[in-house]
């Protein structure tokens, strides 16, 4: 239950309102992703667990 709280509670943080802008306009955007877990199999690549950060800035001009 609490993993649902905080995955909703960072879903709404990340959702942007973007109204209708001017020309010339500079907007700045971006997602970050953490993504934690285990798989089945260890070799010597892999060692069972792995923990995954990715972050995606975005920048437009209209």
């Amino acid at each position: 239950m609490k993993k649902l709280l905080v995955t909703a509670v960072l879903a709404i943080l990340g959702t942007g309102a973007f109204a209708q802008t001017s020309e010339g306009t500079k907007v700045f955007s971006g997602g970050m992703n953490f993504n934690a877990g285990s798989t089945d199999y260890e070799d010597v690549y892999n060692k069972g667990t792995y923990i995954r950060l990715g972050i995606a800035p975005r920048v437009g001009f209209l």
